[in-house]
């Protein structure tokens, strides 16, 4: 009988994909119980540790956008957002900006935070310089692979979705099966040369018409 596994002491984040280089990272996180994706990301020197750390809380909606562009590769695309935590408990707010760039065979994710202000309908805007600046470089096949990743978990948690609410989501029809046997001698038939004026149609079954 196997044993459950252990509750974790701490509160745990699915990483879903990540980028490495010498001096930088980014992650790619799970907070869709929020309904959005967390981008990590920070500066580093492998002797000394971290110098910069930040986060940026993407909508899923968003991501499926930023994602599905850079993992198309497409030329030119660029995505900027300003998002932002308001002040709680005597804090200031504080400021977060996104931007995706790509660049000929680069691609650039930045990501800054620092002071906030509230602007009258309630968003966080800068409210001057960044505190923290985190710039991470990939080679375009590189950022194609990361929004891969990152598209695949998403689609695999749509289904998810749609399992748990499939007594009211829409009833999927099941692909149409047919008798195999018959298909193939027919097909071997006419590789054969017999029969060689019977249309393709005529080698389908009625069901898979």
């Amino acid at each position: 009988m196997n044993n459950p596994l252990p509750e974790p002491s701490v509160p745990m984040r699915v990483r879903i994909a990540s980028h490495v280089t010498q001096s930088r990272f980014l992650h790619v996180e799970d907070s869709l119980h929020l309904g959005k994706v967390r981008l990590y990301g920070g500066n580093y020197r492998r002797s000394a540790g971290a110098s910069a750390l930040t986060a940026h809380f993407l909508d899923v909606a968003d991501a499926r956008v930023v994602f599905d562009a850079l993992a198309r590769g497409e030329e030119g695309f660029a995505y900027k957002e300003y998002k932002g935590t308001p002040g709680k408990n005597g804090q200031p707010p504080v400021s977060r900006v996104l931007s995706v760039a790509v660049k000929g065979e680069n691609v650039y994710v930045e990501l800054k935070s620092g002071p906030g202000k509230l602007t009258p309908t309630g968003a966080v805007t800068p409210a001057g310089p960044a505190q923290v600046e985190v710039n991470v470089a990939f080679k375009r096949h590189e950022a194609r692979r990361l929004a891969a990743t990152a598209l695949a978990y998403l689609h695999a948690w749509d289904v998810v979705r749609m399992m748990a609410q499939r007594q009211v989501v829409g009833k999927v029809r099941p692909y149409e099966l047919v008798p195999a046997g018959g298909v193939r001698s027919a097909e071997r038939g006419v590789r054969n040369g017999e029969n060689s004026s019977t249309p393709h149609s005529a080698l389908a079954t009625p069901h898979s018409l």
